[in-house]
C-alpha cells in the first residue's frame, strides 16, 4: 500500500470499534474526528484492551 493512504487511522479506527462498539466520536471535522479515535485507542491501549 502507499504512503499516505490512511492506513493507520483506519486501523485506529476499526480496532477501537471492535473494542467498544458503542463508541461515537464527537461530531466535528474530520480532523476532530480522527483525533477523537486517537485518543479512545491510547486510552484502550493503556487499559490493555488490546494484546500488542
Amino acid at each position: 500500500m502507499a504512503p499516505g493512504t490512511g492506513k493507520t487511522y483506519h486501523t485506529v479506527q476499526m480496532a477501537v470499534n471492535a473494542a467498544e462498539p458503542s463508541f461515537s466520536p464527537n461530531a466535528g471535522s474530520r480532523d476532530d474526528i480522527r483525533q477523537d479515535y486517537k485518543t479512545r485507542y491510547d486510552e484502550l491501549v493503556k487499559a490493555g484492551a488490546f494484546a500488542l
